[in-house]
Parts: C-alpha cells; structure tokens; sequence
C-alpha cells in the first residue's frame, strides 16, 4: 500500500514503516519520550545511528540529564517565579484587572 509523503516526497510503503521509527518520530516531540525510547529495550535491539542521534538530541536541548542547576541560577530562579507569584497574586485580587476592565501591559526591556 502506497501513500503520499507530505512535502511532495516520494510515496512510501506503509508495510515498510518499522514501529520502532514510529515511535521514535513521536519521541521527537518530548524529551521524556525520547530518553525512554532510547533506553527501552525493545528499541535497543534494532539500533539506528540516526534515529539515536536525533532522539539524544531532543534530549540535550531539553536539558535532561544536564545535572543540578547551579545554586546562584536556583536562586535567581526561586526569586523570579516568588516574584511572578506576588504580581499575580495582585492582578487576581485587583479591581482593576476585571474581565471587562484588563490590567494594562507592562512595558518590557529591549
């Protein structure tokens, strides 16, 4: 059975799909899923340069396996999204920020 690959791409035989491909094309789209196609056993066993790398890929990028974050970032971190807290916390509770009545947007940095 052919179908037409997207992008003009020569038809392909569906028969010829591997369901390992299969699941590491999906895998591509999370970075947990990639680190467990990489280490399922099931796809251990028919191993592809390509698929490997590119799935490691989605991995780096994510920052899986990156370690600890350093103290100093952590820091910075836990200051902002304390800080994002609060400022929310205000939108929520004031008047102003009624659906009919939005807040008004805070100029960013350039």
């Amino acid at each position: 059975m052919q179908v037409v690959a997207p992008s003009g791409e020569e038809p392909v035989d569906v028969r010829s799909w591997r369901r390992e491909d299969a699941v590491a094309d999906v895998a591509r789209l999370d970075a947990y899923a990639a680190r467990e196609v990489l280490h399922h056993p099931a796809t251990s066993t028919a191993p592809s340069a390509d698929r490997d790398a590119a799935l490691n890929a989605v991995i780096t990028a994510a920052g899986l396996g990156a370690g600890v974050l350093p103290a100093g970032h952590r820091q910075s971190l836990s200051h902002a999204v304390a800080l994002a807290e609060t400022e929310l916390g205000h939108l929520l509770q004031d008047d102003k920020a009624a659906p009919d009545n939005p807040p008004e947007e805070v100029p960013q940095p350039t």
